[in-house]
This record gives C-alpha cells, sequence and structure tokens, in this order.
C-alpha cells in the first residue's frame, strides 16, 4: 500500500496491490482521498488495502510499506498520536483479522508500482477504483 500527497492545494491519494506468494496478481485499488498530510494518506491507503483484502477473504499477509514511520505506529502499539488515533486504531484492529499478518518497511524503489497507483488516486476524480484483472487494469492506467 501507498500514499501519495502534492500539489497546492494538497492533493491525496491511495493505491494498493495485493498478490499471492509468488508475485501473482490478485488485485489493484487506486482512491482519491482529498487534502490531508502524508502519513494520513498512508494509512488510509492501507485501511483500504486491509479492507479488501478481508473482502477477498485472504488470510496471510505480508503488509509492506515504504514509509518507516508507519512501521513503527502500527507495530508498537503504546506509541499514540492524537491526530492519527482513530485511523490508526482502525488499521490495528483491521490487522488483528488476519491470522498470520506482518508489517515490514520496503524501499521506495521496491514499491514504485503501488506509488504510481497512489498518485494516480491523488489525479484523479474516481473516489474508488478497484481491480481484478492486471491486463485491463494496466490499460485503465
Amino acid at each position: 500500500m501507498d500514499g501519495a500527497v502534492f500539489g497546492d492545494p494538497r492533493k491525496a491519494g491511495g493505491g494498493g496491490l495485493l498478490r499471492n506468494s509468488e508475485g501473482d496478481w490478485i488485485a489493484g485499488f487506486t482512491r482519491k482521498l482529498g487534502s490531508m498530510y502524508s502519513i494520513m494518506a498512508e494509512l488510509w491507503a492501507l485501511k483500504e488495502g486491509l479492507s479488501l483484502a478481508r473482502q477477498l477473504n485472504l488470510t496471510n499477509l505480508n503488509i509492506e510499506v515504504d514509509t518507516i514511520v508507519l512501521v513503527h505506529l502500527l507495530t508498537n502499539p503504546g506509541t499514540i498520536n492524537l491526530m492519527l488515533e482513530l485511523l490508526l486504531n482502525d488499521c490495528r484492529n483491521l490487522i488483528k483479522l488476519f491470522p498470520n499478518c506482518s508489517v515490514t518497511h520496503i524501499y521506495r524503489e521496491a514499491n514504485r508500482c503501488t506509488d504510481k497507483l497512489a498518485k494516480m488516486g491523488a489525479t484523479k476524480d474516481t473516489d474508488l477504483l478497484i481491480c481484478m484483472n492486471h491486463r485491463l487494469w494496466w490499460m485503465i492506467c
């Protein structure tokens, strides 16, 4: 999952990919988020991705994000941030619904596809776009 914020006025978007253990496409999404800070966009993208994984009845997740602060917030339940608390708790509670779930940091270079999806969400007028077919998805992009 990834979030993107840019421009003046500030525009935010989120996006993500769900893949199986071999790296094959399961689903992808992009979402317009409005105006917010980047960490909030990251959390909204994560929440959307977790909700989609839940709808698809996935049980094993390795969540990869390129924001180390987000990994810290998610893996340290004692960390409190009043501005993010409601959204952060939503994500933490969704993560608990998956029997086997891990959260790891990856470098931005390894997250290019989700970065593109997040930026697309920030620049498009579509509130939410979910695609289950990767060939169709890249035609849309």
